[in-house]
């Protein structure tokens, strides 16, 4: 739900702005082609979609922390991890991806990529709706159907989620990860093309 009630809404408001700015005025004509200016948003996407990512883990960060403590119990034989397992040697092969470090970069990059999806699909669909309420309908859409597990494979909301089930076994969040990673250079490519042509589309 924190993509939908937050990370969408931040997403589409923020690149839609900068759109509607700069593809007006002299910044786009001291650019030679239009995908330079494509190029902007695309670095922009990748900024905002750090800077989201890093504001949400610290909150969650403080907020977790003041309500059950900064401790990682999962690093516990009496922890969540090992109650669930119900196995030891699992619970112990597993341990090394438990630590402080690892779970807070696994969020991270995990949470990351999910930003960087929403913001190259708001590129994308922006080349198709002028208006900027029909793309976040759009994405929330998306993501309400990727929640509800209405079609077999996740979309892309779904992918940047973590279960339980993603720390017992961490190459779920691998292939997770990489299906975003993919899914959001190809996005990237086509929105590229797609924004250098649009003047002869449109």
């Amino acid at each position: 739900m924190m993509f939908i009630s937050v990370g969408i809404p931040m997403t589409v408001l923020t690149i839609t702005q900068l759109m509607k700015f700069k593809d007006r005025g002299p910044f786009a004509t001291r650019l030679e082609t239009r995908f330079q200016i494509f190029h902007i948003y695309a670095i922009t996407a990748v900024v905002l979609s750090f800077v989201f990512t890093v504001l949400i883990l610290m909150v969650s960060w403080v907020a977790g922390g003041l309500m059950v403590g900064f401790d990682n119990t999962w690093l516990n034989a009496k922890g969540m991890i090992s109650q669930t397992t119900h196995d030891q040697n699992r619970f112990f092969s597993i341990l090394p991806q438990l630590t402080t470090y690892k779970v807070l970069g696994t969020l991270f990059v995990t949470k990351f990529l999910g930003f960087l999806m929403i913001a190259f699909l708001t590129l994308f669909l922006k080349n198709w709706f002028k208006n900027d309420g029909i793309v976040l309908i759009v994405l929330v859409a998306l993501a309400g159907v990727d929640q509800l597990s209405l079609v077999p494979i996740p979309i892309f909301t779904l992918s940047a989620n973590l279960w339980l089930g993603n720390w017992l076994n961490p190459m779920t969040t691998f292939f997770h990860c990489a299906y975003l990673l993919i899914v959001s250079i190809f996005l990237y490519g086509i929105t590229g093309i797609l924004f250098e042509r649009r003047d002869f589309l449109s």
